[in-house]
């Protein structure tokens, strides 16, 4: 048993350094690795300075105040973070304790929540219409992140900014959703309509759909990568809550639920990412009452325990414990596999940026959709999903596939060598590898 614990300690240890390569080599701020001593490379989680920007924002009186002070002191240094997603919750968590903002942030920050708020007023204003335009053709709605989060939990459109709205319909109704959304004028976003086959809807969670003149809509017909087999959509549903958008009736997440997905969501790398969903668990912590047991159950069954105990981690050590420490010592006590542990730090990296870019993304997705499967239908069914998300017809074509992306690369590769620097060369093959070609 001890040898064999050994054998895999060391294949994991292999296969870590085969995913992110020499992590003292990925350029990244010592300051900004996450807590617990963890050494992955990683875009998600809140540097110091943004801890410190979370904590003015949402701690009280001292402890408030000090960290307002500490982060001022950065900013007049020239290092103060991305704390641009936090402007309103600091600005009205000082004002309503009093604790002066100072120049220049006092008007700055007043300025963002007043903007924040009449960008988002207009957002669901659109969103009703949409959500209003879905109900009359029969197809359920459940809204997602900012737009349910800023209505139910911030209770002040100031508060939370949105980059889009997110909204999910059940899975039979998805064609259904995205011909309405184009008749409406949108367009899906960055592909065009014609990749959006049935392949593809099968390979991811959601797309985004764009309008000319209106807001971004990112349609999910799964709730995150995480959960895309059939079945898996079910049990949200069951539990979700009404929801009412300018008098439309909708859906949310229960509140256990949005814990889950925030954390699965934020501990996932993006080139958008803020500490911001860590602000989000908070206020879902406080505003709702959350039913632990089910956050425990639905963690277990998603296979998500390193996600939620590092995201409710983080936010206690922020924050003093805003979660009940026997769900931390249960998630704790829960054993992760050699995969998921793989799968967690790869996802919080930017896979352009690592040596396998964008395909063991891909792998860890479909390894959960296949999880029960039998083995010899694994190869079988990995290269039948990557043709569905690069738009290929067989399964077949994806060998060949990969044989001329990465000769290309190659090609470019050895123009840099030559002092022609088009694009880096891990970048290019994970863009690629993401797009197709």
């Amino acid at each position: 048993m001890k040898a064999a614990r050994e054998a895999e300690i060391r294949l994991e240890r292999w296969l870590t350094r085969l995913l992110l390569g020499d992590p003292r080599g990925n350029g990244r701020d010592p300051e900004d690795s996450p807590s617990r001593g963890r050494s992955v490379p990683t875009g998600v989680w809140p540097s110091p300075r943004q801890k410190l920007a979370l904590q003015a924002a949402l701690l009280e009186g001292d402890a408030a105040r000090r960290a307002w002070l500490a982060w001022q002191a950065h900013a007049a240094a020239g290092h103060a973070g991305n704390a641009t997603s936090l402007a309103g919750l600091i600005y009205e968590n000082l004002k309503r304790q009093g604790i002066a903002l100072g120049q220049p942030f006092g008007p700055l920050f007043m300025e963002r929540h007043a903007l924040t708020w009449g960008v988002n007023r207009g957002m669901l204003h659109t969103l009703a219409g949409v959500l209003r335009a879905l109900q009359e053709a029969a197809i359920p709605t459940l809204v997602l992140k900012g737009a349910a989060l800023a209505v139910t939990c911030y209770r002040d459109l100031g508060l939370r900014p949105m980059g889009d709205v997110d909204v999910l319909v059940p899975l039979a109704s998805a064609h259904a959703a995205r011909e309405l959304l184009k008749s409406l004028g949108y367009r899906p976003n960055p592909r065009d309509g014609e990749q959006l086959t049935e392949g593809f809807f099968r390979s991811v969670h959601s797309h985004a759909f764009g309008h000319p003149k209106s807001i971004e809509i990112d349609l999910h017909w799964h709730l995150m990568p995480e959960c895309c087999r059939p079945e898996d959509e079910k049990a949200f549903w069951d539990a979700s809550l009404p929801l009412s958008i300018e008098g439309v009736p909708t859906h949310r997440l229960c509140p256990a639920d949005q814990i889950l997905h925030l954390c699965a969501h934020g501990l996932r790398w993006s080139q958008r990412k803020t500490p911001l969903w860590l602000a989000d668990i908070a206020h879902v912590l406080r505003t709702q009452e959350v039913r632990w047991p089910r956050l425990l159950e639905q963690t277990r069954r998603r296979r998500l325990g390193m996600q939620v105990r590092a995201g409710l981690g983080l936010l206690s050590e922020l924050l003093v414990s805003p979660a009940p420490k026997e769900v931390l010592r249960v998630l704790d006590s829960d054993a992760a596999s050699v995969v998921e542990r793989l799968e967690f730090a790869y996802m919080q990296a930017d896979p352009f940026c690592l040596p396998l870019g964008y395909l063991p993304v891909l792998y860890f997705d479909y390894a959960r959709r296949a999880v029960g499967a039998p083995a010899w239908r694994s190869v079988p069914g990995l290269a039948r999903y990557l043709a569905d998300f690069w738009g290929l017809e067989t399964p077949q074509e994806v060998f060949a596939f990969l044989r001329k992306t990465l000769a290309r690369r190659l090609h470019e590769w050895q123009e840099q060598l030559l002092h022609v620097t088009p694009i880096p060369v891990q970048e290019a093959i994970g863009r690629d590898l993401t797009h197709g070609l």
